[in-house]
């Protein structure tokens, strides 16, 4: 046999040998399943907040990435069809790895593939992961590069991932480790990074976790886990003063002081973490946070959108972009923000309360209600979701279905006081007045969110019964809880002009008129009370004030076009007719065949 001969048939026999030891599909899935888990963020509802991946390193022991973990308070594994709650364990910062401890799930560890054996550009691999949260999948490709970042080399590769496979694993031809996946949207086509298993190794040495520290962190998280806010900002403070350079340390004691409620020493504790651990996308989200609640919404998106770059998948970060843009008016940056978060996390209930806030500042109820309606199917049990559900139905005038929604919540908690508040608004607007008023009266006994609701919609109920002194009693009420509340101040206007306490009613316009002079609001009902006193000429300016400021209002014309013919000023009358005809057909005949028709049969 020749040379050339012999170099072929070695060529085929190595290639044979290499197909031999290579894994089907199937059997990579079954051997590497096992040690790929689900990682779930939740609440103290048990409501999933996000679902990730991670990789069993041993029985008890998972690893997956830092940022994923800043969600929420409560990990849960889930693992062949029970789950348990994981604690933070070691973490390396610098490359975004954590380990977390699992008891009694025994799980069954990934098999790492050895450094002298990594797989090389081109070599088949297969990315395991909880993709969107519907359970562990699989999908393949290639390696297609090495890439160097920030002094470390990272595995670029093909396989198709989406939202959830992050923390899953990458695995070679003969099912073991390559890396774990990371999931960041770079513009190609299945352009997707994993970091090397090799590091998993090293997290223990790198870590600066020492087993003291670990002790202060598992009692950090329990705090967190309890949203006993103030026992946890004390805890960190002790914490600190034992180390104070620790970042976990700083990180606990802000978000702390974020549930506490106290912004500004919120951001400089997440600013003290940035310092140590630049790259801490949970600290950057946590001061953006303090921001927005600081009413520094473009500081927020200043802070925010370096971290873009490199984090675009990160549905919380896009979710606080979007309530600064909201905050800030920039409605179509807010609503592209709150989509792209739910596209990249379709679980993620805080974008899309982002967008019922967005659709409640357009009016848009009908939108407002589509993304209820998920955060309701997902989470039976948030009354939040089930009030503002009540609360967008009777905006659509559906009071029916307003009704039927807060009997979902009073079915769990018969004595919440916001349902029955609600409940009772729900009932005024099917005229079941008399049962409102009753159900509003003990919701008044209870902790409403704001009682001033309360009292506004009692009075609300009175007024369609035309009980105007217990209206009127009632209003004032909620005024003594917030003097300055200008919807109640209108309401109780309203009550005294129709049950005829015009000069009580008079000053209170007046009072609302000096207040917001560029409101039509208070010059028409001024108008209106001069008017019932048949005082034409002081009636018209405020009428004529009050449209020059909206001239869409058909009942204001009317009742111009009234003070005009009562003053004996016809062609003003017909001219105000004009307008009125332009903006609504049927008050205009009404007033016509009223006002103008008598002059014309008298000719």
């Amino acid at each position: 046999m020749n040379i050339i001969l012999r170099n072929i048939f070695a060529a085929v026999v190595a290639l044979c040998a290499a197909r031999a030891s290579a894994l089907t599909p199937q059997e990579v899935f079954r051997l590497s399943e096992p040690s790929v888990v689900s990682l779930e963020v939740i609440d103290d509802r048990a409501t999933i907040l996000a679902a990730y991946s991670a990789i069993a390193l041993d029985k008890d022991r998972i690893v997956t990435q830092c940022d994923l973990l800043s969600v929420g308070p409560v990990l849960r594994v889930s693992y062949r069809g029970r789950s348990a709650i994981a604690t933070p364990a070691r973490r390396d910062n610098r490359r975004n790895l954590c380990t977390l401890t699992v008891k009694g799930l025994n799980l069954a560890p990934s098999r790492l593939v050895q450094e002298d054996r990594a797989p090389t550009v081109g070599g088949t691999v297969y990315a395991l992961g909880n993709t969107l949260g519907l359970g562990i999948g699989i999908s393949d490709g290639v390696i297609s590069g090495l890439r160097e970042y920030a002094g470390d080399s990272y595995v670029q590769f093909t396989a198709p991932i989406a939202p959830g496979s992050q923390g899953g694993g990458l695995f070679d031809s003969e099912a073991r480790l390559v890396g774990v996946i990371q999931y960041r949207p770079l513009g190609g086509q299945n352009v997707n990074f994993a970091q090397p298993a090799k590091w998993l190794t090293q997290i223990d040495g790198r870590s600066e976790q020492t087993s003291r520290s670990a002790d202060w962190s598992t009692r950090a998280f329990a705090l967190s886990r309890e949203e006993n806010w103030r026992a946890l900002a004390e805890h960190a403070q002790s914490w600190l003063a034992a180390d104070g350079n620790s970042s976990d340390a700083w990180f606990h004691l802000a978000y702390a002081r974020l549930g506490l409620g106290e912004w500004q020493l919120a951001e400089r504790g997440y600013r003290e973490v940035l310092k140590r651990e630049p790259g801490a996308l949970n600290a950057a989200t946590g001061a953006a946070r303090a921001l927005v609640a600081l009413k520094q919404n473009t500081a927020a998106l200043d802070l925010l959108r370096p971290w873009l770059a490199q984090h675009r998948e990160h549905g919380e970060l896009w979710s606080i972009i979007g309530f600064a843009e909201l905050n800030l008016g920039h409605l179509d940056k807010s609503e592209t923000a709150f989509q792209e978060a739910i596209r990249f996390e379709p679980w993620n209930r805080e974008a899309r309360f982002g967008l019922v806030s967005l659709a409640r500042s357009r009016q848009d109820w009908r939108s407002a209600l589509r993304e209820l309606r998920v955060l309701a199917g997902t989470n039976m049990e948030d009354k939040g979701t089930w009030l503002q559900l009540a609360e967008a139905y009777l905006h659509q005038g559906r009071p029916a279905r307003a009704l039927a929604s807060v009997e979902q919540i009073l079915v769990i908690d018969p004595s919440n006081a916001d349902a029955l508040l609600w409940k009772g608004n729900a009932l005024i607007a099917l005229k079941r007045h008399r049962e409102a008023i009753d159900v509003i009266k003990q919701s008044l006994t209870g902790k409403l969110l704001s009682p001033i609701w309360g009292w506004s919609a009692l009075g609300d109920a009175y007024t369609e019964q035309r009980l105007w002194p217990e209206a009127i009693a009632a209003y004032r009420e909620g005024l003594k809880l917030a003097p300055g509340d200008v919807i109640v101040q209108q309401k109780l206007g309203i009550a005294l002009k129709d049950s005829g306490q015009f000069s009580d009613a008079l000053a209170l316009f007046e009072k609302l008129k000096l207040n917001k002079p560029d409101d039509p609001f208070p010059w028409r009902q001024i108008g209106f009370v001069h008017g019932y006193l048949d005082q034409a000429d002081k009636a018209i300016p405020a009428y004529e004030r009050s449209l020059a400021i909206d001239p869409t209002q058909p009942k204001v014309w009317r009742a111009l076009m009234e003070a005009y013919h009562s003053a004996g000023r016809r062609d003003d009358m017909r001219r105000a007719y004009d307008k009125l005809s332009a903006l609504d057909r049927e008050w205009a005949e009404a007033a016509y065949r009223n006002l103008i028709l008598p002059y014309e049969s008298a000719r």
